[in-house]
């Protein structure tokens, strides 16, 4: 939906910002950055080759004088961006969930858009696609249930003017309404085609299966777990992930349904621990961040998009 907007440009999941971070030793030396060992590092990885770059591009978007991580990723980004005629640049990787606090303290202009979907449809979408993600209906509830949390609680940490939560349900239900507030809380214009981006999806999806609902637009039940999943299933996911089901007000069997009395009295118990847990981490998070603000090493924005 952003990247159909006339302004900003999106490119395939990235998956390498967080990776590559990890390596900034290897690259920001004491005679300056190392642009060579950066871009054997960035070509090599396997998401490289989605966004559809070559080696010439690569070398062309860092051929400025870079000075930092930061810089190098901005270059690569605005790159990719001015090639599709834009001027801003965007990321849409999942994974990033986990690692707000490290993307923001890299990159202080960036806003996150943490969009939440009942846990069971994400797990019925996750099980449909072969050879990726977890392997079983217990993985993905284990994964979702932590996932979420910590997006939350690493996101009420950088404050709302960076962190929006969004339902997946109500931007299949009322996409306009909210893409309209996204675009405020980016700082971006509103514009119709965003909701028209099904026209581009050859371009977007390509021959990759799971992307085939990008071809429809927005579309209610493509994946319904009141459907699709068993009673069983169903208990089973519960029973893993149902404490913050409820806590996000997503309708569940409940105590008195097939997961039993027991099963629900021991999830109401995990929720009520898992609530003082999440403001713990919460408050040891702020009280962190805090502490290291002065010395964190990181460098303000040059040229930021």
């Amino acid at each position: 939906m952003f990247d159909s907007h006339p302004q900003i440009a999106i490119p395939n999941e990235s998956g390498f910002i967080v990776r590559l971070a990890r390596e900034r030793h290897r690259y920001e030396k004491t005679t300056g950055f190392d642009v060579e060992e950066f871009k054997r590092d960035f070509t090599l990885h396997l998401r490289f080759r989605k966004w559809d770059l070559s080696r010439e591009e690569v070398n062309q978007a860092l051929r400025a004088e870079i000075e930092s991580y930061q810089q190098a990723i901005r270059c690569l980004y605005h790159f990719y961006a001015s090639r599709e005629g834009q001027a801003l640049y965007g990321d849409k990787t999942p994974g990033y969930v986990t690692s707000l606090p490290l993307l923001s303290a890299l990159f202080p202009e960036a806003r996150f858009v943490h969009i939440i979907r009942d846990g069971r449809d994400v797990a019925l979408s996750h099980l449909d696609i072969e050879g990726w993600g977890p392997r079983s209906l217990d993985e993905a509830a284990v994964q979702w249930r932590r996932h979420v949390i910590r997006g939350m609680v690493d996101g009420a940490a950088l404050g709302s003017s960076i962190y929006r939560e969004v339902r997946y349900e109500e931007l299949i239900e009322n996409p306009a309404k909210v893409l309209l507030g996204l675009c405020q809380f980016v700082g971006l214009s509103y514009d119709p085609a965003m909701l028209r981006y099904f026209e581009r999806a050859p371009k977007v999806a390509g021959a990759t299966p799971h992307f085939r609902n990008i071809y429809q637009p927005p579309t209610k039940g493509l994946r319904d777990w009141r459907h699709q999943m068993s009673r069983e299933d169903l208990a089973r996911y519960e029973s893993l992930a149902g404490d913050l089901l409820d806590e996000l007000g997503y309708e569940t069997l409940g105590p008195m349904g097939i997961v039993g009395r027991a099963t629900g009295l021991a999830r109401r118990l995990r929720a009520r621990k898992a609530g003082v847990r999440v403001r713990a981490i919460r408050l040891a998070r702020v009280i962190r961040r805090r502490s290291r603000r002065p010395s964190d090493g990181i460098e303000a924005p040059k040229g930021s998009q």
